[in-house]
Order: C-alpha cells, then sequence, then structure tokens
C-alpha cells in the first residue's frame, strides 16, 4: 500500500468538505495505529513529518480484538 502525508488527508478530506483539524486528524491515526491498522513512519527527509500506511484488510481483520464481542 501507498505511504501519505497528513497534507493529503488535509486536501481530501476539504475536497468531501470536511474540516480537517490537526488535533482531530492526530487522535484519528494514533487511534488507527493503536488498532493496528495504519502505521505511522517518520519521514526520512523531514523527521518532524510523519509518514502513514495503512494495513492491508486481510492483516488488520487479524489485529481486531475480537474477545469484546458478545
Amino acid at each position: 500500500m501507498k505511504q501519505f502525508t497528513r497534507e493529503e488527508v488535509k486536501k481530501t478530506l476539504e475536497e468531501f468538505g470536511i474540516d480537517s483539524e490537526q488535533k482531530l486528524t492526530n487522535t484519528f491515526f494514533s487511534d488507527l495505529n493503536k488498532c493496528g491498522w495504519v502505521e505511522i513512519e517518520r519521514d526520512k527527509e523531514d523527521s518532524r513529518k510523519k509518514l502513514f500506511k495503512l494495513i492491508p484488510p486481510e492483516k488488520a481483520i487479524l489485529n481486531l480484538n475480537l474477545g469484546e464481542i458478545k
């Protein structure tokens, strides 16, 4: 899967008329990372920036915590 930046996410959200406040996207990607649905890396050219990569669905499903389902 292709890596993408926060700026690319912001642009895409704005194209769909969704406000992309930085604090909200930080929380969103942090939560996705904790669930094992996205990988986060530092940009090799600018360590202040992060690169995101979605986990393939077949792998992400294995990261689900199914113990909570009753």
